[in-house]
């Protein structure tokens, strides 16, 4: 496996979405870098979700926003469609960022609150110079009455109502692939399912392609065709949803799966799994970035990056020196 851990992409003409090697890195002040992104890597077939999850601070929101270029990576490939982004400026690259749009985690915060809803979701069009969707169409696809919504404020909608209005306005230009930046974190549980479930129909309607982004495995692990396991910048695990799930390979995955409530998955509890607390991104440690809070860490973790592999030459992929097969 070659250390930039790209052999687990597939053949360019099956993909649509791909990143490879992305590192993402912000000054700290005093000289420092935080060091948010190193080498991830992944790819997307059209129609797909790829799940992205991890703890707090692990490098998912930096993964997302480097997709669509605010800001670039410092080094690494973008490609949508076959088209390098990040050799893109200026028009070409605004008309390109039309096909990619977001989601975000705080639905009220990501609304002007001072503008009605139609005038929210015709904005994008309007910027961007393309007809896009009808406003009133669109709101209706995400479960909102045009009559009734269209002429109000952000402040007079609930979290799950405003979150339906950042889907309609990511919606309205028709994209290719959709980001979705921890959109249900915010949200009441019975809120997260709407929401979810609403996801699942537009992208099936309008035939999406879907990042989702997530702390929540239990969450992730529903919604996603594969899922990207992320811990302090860097790929623990890549692999289909079901398998991910039922043979976790990485013992950070396996701590992942074991907090979940009720998981009934068979594993020892996370404490036993997981120890500490995450160092920080400003220095992380030296080999594997896992190796200090990992109970079965040996030598060999500290003085080797573990590069990342196929397991048993499937498609299923993990960085660790002591997987569990």
């Amino acid at each position: 496996m070659a250390g930039s851990g790209t052999a687990h992409l597939r053949p360019r003409d099956e993909v649509l979405l791909q990143a490879v090697g992305l590192v993402v890195e912000f000054p700290a002040g005093r000289g420092r870098t935080v060091r948010a992104v190193s080498g991830v890597s992944f790819d997307l077939a059209r129609g797909e979700t790829l799940g992205i999850v991890g703890e707090s601070g692990c490098g998912k929101s930096s993964t997302a926003r480097a997709l669509i270029q605010l800001p670039p990576p410092r080094s690494g490939s973008v490609r949508l469609d076959g088209v390098e982004l990040t050799t893109l400026r200026g028009e070409a690259l605004r008309r390109t960022r039309r096909r990619l749009q977001m989601i975000f985690q705080d639905p009220i915060s990501s609304l002007n609150p001072r503008r009605r809803v139609r005038d929210i979701v015709a904005e994008g069009p309007r910027v961007w110079g393309h007809d896009g969707l009808a406003v009133d169409e669109v709101l209706e696809a995400v479960g909102l009455d045009p009559a009734t919504a269209a002429e109000r404020r952000p402040h007079e909608f609930s979290g799950g109502q405003c979150q339906r209005v950042s889907i309609a306005r990511a919606l309205v230009l028709e994209p290719e692939v959709v980001i979705c930046d921890e959109p249900v974190s915010a949200l009441d549980v019975s809120v997260q399912a709407q929401i979810l479930g609403l996801l699942e129909d537009l992208k099936a309607r309008f035939g999406l392609t879907l990042v989702f982004i997530a702390h929540d495995l239990a969450v992730v692990k529903n919604v996603s065709d594969r899922v990207l396991v992320m811990y302090l910048g860097k790929t623990c695990e890549l692999a289909p949803s079901e398998e991910l799930v039922a043979r976790p390979a990485h013992p950070y995955t396996r701590a992942l799966l074991a907090s979940i409530p009720g998981g009934g998955l068979g594993l020892p509890p996370a404490d036993r799994l997981i120890t500490g607390e995450p160092p920080s991104p400003v220095s992380p440690p030296t080999g594997c970035r896992f190796r200090t809070r990992c109970p079965r860490a040996a030598a060999r973790c500290a003085a080797e990056e573990p590069e990342i592999r196929s397991l048993n030459g499937g498609d299923h992929f993990v960085a660790c020196h002591y997987p569990d097969q």
